[in-house]
């Protein structure tokens, strides 16, 4: 999430580290919400043997749907020291599971929820657990996903 600063110019630096594949990527940033102001936004390469970058366009806000992303689902912060919320999209509905699982897929938690159309976040705690990396696993009705999360 975009934190509040107080005013129109007066800003914030998000920064985020991505693992892409090999190929042709496509990046998007989408605001669900407006109040907030994008001064800039930077994309580095060089990492993992990357080259750079070969084209970048802005598309016409236009040919956006207003809830192309309502179907995602996110993690944050990543990494964390204690806690992390699960934030579900609204167009994600009905019967769902949030597992969490450690390195070797051993299930420390299951949270299961009737969904409704609206977007949510779930805490979930990690103090007990020690630092490594855990798995979040999104489970419903035609959907089964997984994301990473470092507790350090």
């Amino acid at each position: 999430p975009v934190p509040a600063t107080g005013g129109w110019q007066t800003y914030a630096t998000l920064r985020a580290t991505v693992t892409l594949p090999a190929g042709e990527q496509t990046l998007r940033l989408f605001a669900p919400r407006g109040g907030w102001n994008l001064n800039w936004f930077e994309a580095t390469t060089g990492a993992m043997g990357a080259t750079g970058m070969s084209s970048a366009q802005v598309a016409d806000p236009a040919l956006l749907k207003e809830d192309a992303f309502a179907l995602t689902w996110s993690v944050y912060p990543n990494p964390t020291t204690d806690k992390v919320q699960v934030q579900i999209g609204s167009k994600i509905v009905g019967d769902l599971q949030i597992i969490l699982m450690d390195a070797s897929g051993r299930i420390l938690k299951n949270i299961s929820l009737k969904k409704q159309p609206e977007e949510i976040t779930q805490t979930l705690s990690l103090e007990n657990l020690t630092n490594g990396l855990y798995f979040i696993h999104l489970k419903g009705k035609g959907l089964n996903e997984v994301k990473k999360v470092i507790k350090k």
